[in-house]
């Protein structure tokens, strides 16, 4: 884009003599699309995200309960949705390395080495 950096400068610097709330006043009357970008900690306050289940409560066995982005796209015949928390860095490992042929002994060297990590 021609004058890319001069024109991103010249919006802030208009934006920044009003509040978000103001310009979205005189925005949305007029039929433009105007949202505020948001931080996560505001992200997670909003009612439309806890109204489409966006942010999912799991138990997670050694954290407790844990917040995490839920499913974002809904589906009205298919129920789904966030049931347990992630797994934890290596805790499937060895169950994936022996389900692919390794033998437990090749499964322990390569822990061993630090090439998988396992807990």
């Amino acid at each position: 884009m021609v004058n890319r950096n001069e024109i991103i400068e010249a919006l802030t610097e208009i934006f920044s003599t009003e509040a978000v709330s103001t310009w979205q006043e005189r925005f949305r009357p007029v039929g433009v699309p105007c949202t505020p970008v948001l931080s996560i900690d505001q992200v997670v306050r909003e009612e439309q995200v806890r109204v489409r289940d966006m942010i999912a409560e799991v138990e997670d066995g050694e954290a407790g309960k844990v917040l995490m982005a839920g499913v974002p796209i809904k589906f009205s015949d298919a129920a789904g949705g966030v049931k347990t928390a992630p797994p934890h860095l290596g805790q499937h490992s060895r169950l994936i390395l022996e389900k692919l042929g390794y033998r437990p002994d090749d499964v322990k060297r390569l822990i061993d080495a630090g090439v998988v990590g396992a807990p």
